[in-house]
């Protein structure tokens, strides 16, 4: 018997109907089971909303456990984006940390009535403060108080962290990273090198987001009168002496990599500065041009550096193609010029590398670099070119002064480039004393009173004893420059607005980094959220315009149009 139109068309709306119901149910089964999962996929490009392998590392090996809390309230609606974002941020941490870590959010009441005075005053004392945030409200602009903090806990440390001013959500993991490993392990102990010359640095040491005090305890080390100093310390920056460095401090230094510890050598071939260098200069005639001189630096390394491997050429790296400008002191004026500041080659930006996520730094009055003795051939050490400049920059050993009126011509001694301008090292060095007596002043004498902070590495010789011989493989980084992360470039490149200066001090940072072999959180630091913004050809340009004011209508069109006429087809082959 053949079946009526009438019953087909029934079957039909049952069969609809209950395929609509299952899809329902299905999807309230789904969404059931994904509200109880805590497992999530990250589509963004940078991968914003996931940790990185050295944070989920970090938590995941946590010794004891570490409680976060979150302090949120009154946070106007501007600021309702970054507070989803540390919120997400934090739950992540935990999630990775496998109960390691535990984060919850605190009821706090940012409001101002006698009712929450007490709380506040107590989270106050706690080191959870109000801010006053940015909002607009009944149609202007008014400060509001909030509270958007949040407190990290582990034994019987705290540490609080506050909304900034300048929030950023570039850099916000490597924050919270630093403060947990701050304080699960404490800080290393960084030594920074003064009295043969030295520039007085502070922006590389405090500096938000990129400064060394985040993980490292600053020591200063007069070398030059206390250098036994020096064995109290995880890691030597030696920061571009710029007066000859005493036997007394060298065989410190020496000591040092003997115990297998890392050091930062940042050393000048030239000194460069207004009239004589850095020291200061020759008195100038009346009307004269005052010329920007440089002089062979007279630290006194040479040698030594011979014994661990490189040589620092008596030259300058100049790069009249550079596209990096700065800024020179010639006759009582600052001069614009790109030639002494080459941007150059980041040759080796892996996950766990020095200068990880960099592409190239500003290296002010570079001079090159070669390799000799064992670094040479790589006999017994694990050598990585780290820096190299540009090929159209050349080395010149026979430019020594620049005056307004000065203008470069080619050198029949000119070396074209690339140069090499950085190096790490790896491996177990002899001593450069062996068979030498100690220096005298090397050491401390030999009294009650004459301690150390670090019992550890006490400072006399009866409990420092001399090595002759390398009691494990250190860490050695040489770069043929200081004025990278000088303050007083710092201040002057600030005239430019030229960002990729600070490059310099975000290096330096990962430089020390890998000296201390603290490599896990190289990569988290320059981990980028936001995508950066590339530069389009006139013929981009034009196609996104026009694709955006005509492309956009046009494809709905086509849409309404394919979808009308693939309806038409269906209602045409409904048999009645």
């Amino acid at each position: 018997m053949k079946p009526s139109k009438t019953s087909g068309r029934v079957r039909t709306v049952v069969e609809s109907v209950v395929a609509a119901l299952a899809t329902v149910l299905a999807l309230v089964l789904a969404n059931a089971v994904a509200c109880r999962s805590h497992a999530k996929v990250d589509l963004t490009e940078n991968g914003v909303y996931s940790l990185l392998d050295a944070s989920r590392n970090l938590v995941r090996t946590l010794p004891e456990l570490v409680t976060v809390r979150s302090y949120f309230d009154n946070v106007p609606p501007e600021q309702a984006t970054q507070q989803a974002f540390v919120e997400s941020l934090l739950a992540e941490y935990a999630d990775a940390s496998g109960g390691k870590l535990v984060y919850t959010k605190a009821d706090v009441d940012a409001a101002d009535n006698p009712a929450a005075a007490a709380q506040q005053k107590t989270l106050a004392a706690e080191g959870v403060k109000r801010v006053m945030l940015l909002s607009v409200k009944d149609d202007r602009r008014q400060q509001i108080p909030a509270y958007f903090a949040v407190k990290f806990s582990h034994l019987d440390k705290e540490e609080v962290w506050q909304l900034p001013n300048n929030f950023l959500a570039e850099g916000l993991e490597y924050e919270f990273s630093t403060i947990l490993r701050r304080l699960v392990s404490g800080k290393k102990r960084l030594g920074v090198t003064q009295g043969f010359g030295e520039p007085a640095q502070h922006r590389a040491f405090e500096a938000q987001k990129g400064g060394l005090a985040d993980l490292y305890e600053i020591v200063p080390i007069a070398w030059n009168s206390e250098p036994h100093t020096i064995a109290g310390i995880d890691l030597l920056l030696v920061n571009g002496p710029t007066t000859k460095v005493s036997d007394a401090a060298l065989y410190q230094l020496d000591q040092h990599l003997l115990r297998g510890k890392g050091a930062l050598l940042l050393v000048r071939g030239m000194s460069w500065g207004p009239g004589g260098g850095p020291g200061g200069g020759e008195q100038q005639m009346p009307g004269a041009e005052a010329p920007f001189v440089g002089l062979t630096a007279e630290h006194g390394l040479g040698d030594f550096l011979a014994h661990l491997g490189v040589k620092v050429r008596d030259d300058i790296v100049v790069d009249q193609r550079s596209p990096v400008d700065g800024l020179v002191p010639v006759s009582g004026q600052l001069v614009k010029t790109n030639i002494f500041f080459p941007l150059v080659n980041v040759l080796d930006r892996g996950k766990h590398a020095p200068l990880a996520g960099l592409d190239g730094l500003v290296l002010p009055y570079a001079s090159s670099l070669e390799l000799v003795g064992a670094l040479a051939t790589g006999t017994g050490f694990t050598v990585q070119r780290l820096l190299e400049s540009g090929p159209t920059a050349v080395a010149r050993d026979d430019l020594r002064a620049v005056t307004l009126s000065t203008r470069l011509t080619a050198s029949a001694t000119a070396r074209r480039g690339p140069h090499l301008l950085g190096i790490t090292a790896t491996g177990a060095w002899p001593s450069y004393f062996a068979g030498k007596p100690v220096p005298e002043g090397a050491v401390a004498a030999a009294t009650a009173a004459d301690t150390i902070v670090d019992s550890a590495e006490p400072a006399t010789p009866e409990a420092a004893p001399r090595l002759d011989a390398a009691l494990a493989p250190a860490r050695l980084v040489v770069i043929p420059s200081a004025a990278f992360v000088e303050d007083q470039i710092a201040v002057m490149m600030r005239q430019l607005y030229d960002p990729r200066f600070l490059n310099g001090f975000v290096a330096l940072h990962g430089l020390v980094d890998w000296a201390a072999a603290e490599t896990d959180l190289l990569a988290v630091r320059t981990k980028q959220v936001m995508r950066p913004i590339g530069g389009l050809e006139s013929s981009e340009r034009l196609l996104l315009k026009y694709g955006n004011v005509f492309g956009v209508p046009l494809a709905l069109v086509l849409f309404g149009v394919i979808a009308w006429r693939l309806r038409e087809r269906r209602r045409r082959r409904i048999a009645l």
